[in-house]
């Protein structure tokens, strides 16, 4: 299973950013697996010391949003042959406050080990918030985080 998340960490982060673009846009669930990539290659897998807690926290805020998408469109289903659709809401609701905190848990985590592998490369780092910003708008991020994400991890080949 590690080789398996290796080598998709990789993938990812090796695109171009039109491919990161359109894949984001035309699926958006591939949105989750880059910065998934981005945490797991220039974070946990840079640190010696890894932190089971934040390794947990990182795959439960990246695959329970994936889920989430799943069961909610079995929910959205069901409501077509359901007469009580409000009971169904107040059942979904709390998993769709969670998948909305997962996704906000995931851009943080993001943004902080993009910018804490910049400050330790000593590479000029625009700030932890600046790059939540730009995660967050994802359409404008992308063209500015993917060409540096490409050098980061050919620098990281070239370290090993």
């Amino acid at each position: 299973m590690e080789k398996l998340i290796e080598k998709y960490s990789k993938w990812f982060l090796e695109q171009k950013p039109i491919k990161i673009f359109l894949l984001c846009m035309l699926l958006g669930l591939p949105f989750y697996l880059w910065m998934f990539s981005i945490v797991y290659q220039l974070d946990i897998k840079q640190n010696n010391k890894r932190n089971k807690w934040k390794e947990f926290l990182l795959y439960f805020s990246t695959f329970y949003p994936l889920f989430y998408v799943f069961i909610f469109i079995l929910f959205m289903i069901n409501i077509l042959f359901s007469n009580d659709a409000n009971s169904i809401f107040s059942i979904i609701l709390p998993f769709h406050f969670l998948a909305m905190l997962c996704s906000l848990i995931l851009m943080i985590m993001c943004a902080k080990s993009y910018t804490k592998f910049e400050k330790s490369n000593q590479i000029n780092t625009s700030g932890a918030f600046v790059n939540f910003i730009l995660i967050a708008y994802y359409i404008v991020g992308i063209w500015i985080f993917q060409p540096k994400l490409n050098n980061y991890i050919e620098m990281i080949k070239s370290k090993n």
